[in-house]
């Protein structure tokens, strides 16, 4: 199983620090088989496996975290997977219902001190990322981005937004 801080740094636990989990559906209680999460999610090893969820499934990042205390705390929707900064690419960039832009850069990370260097990391990305992106450039990438994928960017933004956002207006 994995624990994800406001930052995106995974902390890997062990089966064993869990008995069960459960899925509460109603009045109904279901166990769940418990497998350490290293063995990957999705057919994929643990970090693309991670990558793929928040993907799919932006909402996982909780946006209550991001702006406690919120009566309209941040929702995310996936711009790009894979976006390039400068010579590196972020592993996806996101974007709330405001157009405030966030950026996540998964690792695993086996010990405490790596925290330092992914937080450095993504500091050095943002840094990047205000000298190099345009709001024309961001969503060239963004709507090609979702055109190879079949989809539309207005329709991915309505979906994960609502339909009073428009893409134009992020």
């Amino acid at each position: 199983m994995f624990g994800l801080s406001t930052l995106g740094v995974m902390r890997q636990m062990s089966a064993e620090e869990y008995d069960e989990v459960f899925w509460i559906e109603g009045e109904d209680l279901y166990s769940l088989p418990v497998r350490p999460m290293k063995e990957g999610i999705f057919g994929k090893r643990l970090e693309d496996a991670l990558q793929t969820l928040i993907e799919k499934h932006p909402s996982v990042i909780p946006g209550q975290m991001i702006d406690p205390g919120s009566e309209d705390p941040p929702r995310l929707v996936l711009l790009r997977r894979e976006m390039p900064i400068s010579s590196w690419p972020l592993d996806h960039l996101l974007v709330d219902q405001r157009g405030v832009l966030t950026l996540v850069e998964t690792k695993l990370i086996q010990n405490p001190d790596a925290r330092r260097e992914v937080i450095g990391q993504i500091m050095e990305y943002a840094d990047n990322a205000v000298e190099r992106w345009n709001v024309s450039r961001l969503q060239e990438d963004a709507a090609k981005y979702w055109f190879d994928r079949g989809k539309e960017l207005s329709n991915v933004i309505e979906e994960g937004l609502g339909s009073g956002i428009v893409a134009q207006e992020l």
